[in-house]
């Protein structure tokens, strides 16, 4: 069976909110009973034509959800529309309200883009659901969540043990010197599974973006949203705008609330869209489908594990060779060391075999030595010297 939902995301590009917001779409759909994938948008949902990633099938409901705001319509190839967990910016295009008002659903992640729509005239029902991210916890189990951290630790990404603070888009030398716990930033190099485990492993999480919040939360790390220019994220979020505020907040650990509820409306909001294409293409192979879903999740997950393991095998003798070269490295420093302070201690012994050939020669120009060198002359003579 081809696809049935095509999920238009931005999850080819850097950074995190697309990437996690796009597994979150696909992973809630397809156990909802539906068979998604994901198009990747380019730099923004508004971008041209995507790269379809997965097999080939027409759907019958293409998904949008991203990070990024939209003012601009999703260029979609036909077909129904639903926008899942999206954000409006302050200037929707009249062609993304005419978007908006033929979707079959709209569901927003905050009360701002659900005014936004009511004010610029789209009068149908708008969902507000929880922002996508806080559901990024279900796509890792905590057992890979404590392995990829032990890796991660044994690779040199996060500190071999101990807490960390973690940055995402903020950079750590412009912290307060307040904050004096070792900070770290996440590194976008990381395959998305690695920086959730990151995330999850932290003593907290300063971040400039909603979607970094949202995921820390979703695993219980208090999130603190840093926005000099008064932004307000994720409601669970801590938000800071000055300096002293970021302080406050940081050395405040109080847990975040819980986010079951949140990951419990959000699996409600992807089995809508599941019933959605159920309407559409009928009923026909509906539990077939959803038996091959749970068998091909679980084979996804099995293969993570593998890989998991494999790289574990690798990533010991790497540490290994990691911890040598710190060795030598250090090694290296002290021979680097020793040969400054023989190069100072020469330099001394020159300067002061200088300073006393000066000191000799002045003593043989003073008239004491001029006079009396006849009468040490012949001295030596009649000592036979």
């Amino acid at each position: 069976m081809g696809t049935n939902v095509d999920v238009w995301a931005e999850s080819d590009q850097p950074g995190l909110g697309g990437q996690v917001l796009a597994r979150v779409a696909v992973a809630g759909i397809a156990k909802a009973g539906a068979r998604p994938r994901v198009l990747a948008s380019g730099p923004g949902l508004d971008a041209a034509l995507p790269t379809v990633v997965g097999v080939a099938g027409a759907p019958v409901v293409t998904v949008v959800t991203g990070a990024h705001p939209l003012e601009s319509p999703v260029p979609v190839p036909g077909g129904a529309v639903a926008w899942s967990g999206v954000s409006v910016g302050p200037r929707p295009s009249p062609e993304c309200l005419r978007q908006a008002r033929d979707a079959v659903l709209v569901a927003v992640r905050d009360e701002e883009s659900a005014a936004r729509l009511r004010a610029h005239g789209v009068e149908r029902d708008i969902a507000v659901v929880p922002h996508p991210a806080l559901a990024a916890r279900l796509l890792l189990d905590p057992a890979e969540v404590e392995e990829r951290v032990r890796q991660l630790r044994m690779l040199g990404y996060l500190p071999e043990k101990g807490d960390y603070l973690l940055t995402a888009g903020v950079a750590a030398e412009a912290l307060p010197a307040e904050i004096t716990e070792p900070v770290l930033r996440l590194d976008d190099d990381l395959l998305v599974e690695d920086r959730l485990a990151a995330i999850a492993a932290a003593s907290a999480v300063i971040a400039c973006d909603d979607d970094t919040c949202a995921v820390a939360i979703s695993f219980g790390v208090p999130a603190v949203l840093y926005s000099p220019a008064g932004h307000r994220g994720t409601e669970a979020a801590r938000t800071a705008t000055t300096p002293a505020e970021l302080v406050a907040a940081v050395h405040d650990r109080t847990p975040p609330p819980r986010a079951e509820a949140a990951q419990e409306r959000l699996a409600a909001h992807h089995a809508a869209i599941a019933d959605l294409v159920a309407e559409r293409e009928g009923e026909v192979g509906r539990a077939e489908l959803l038996a091959e879903n749970a068998a091909l999740r679980t084979a996804h997950a099995r293969l993570r594990e593998r890989q998991l393991v494999e790289r574990a095998r690798l990533a010991e003798p790497m540490a290994d060779l990691l911890a040598e070269r710190v060795r030598l490295l250090a090694e290296i420093e002290l021979l680097r060391a020793e040969g400054v302070a023989h190069r100072e201690r020469a330099e001394r012994a020159e300067g002061l075999a200088e300073a006393r050939a000066v000191e000799l020669d002045a003593w043989q120009r003073t008239k004491l030595v001029r006079w009396s060198r006849p009468l040490r002359s012949a001295y030596g003579r009649t000592a036979g010297r």
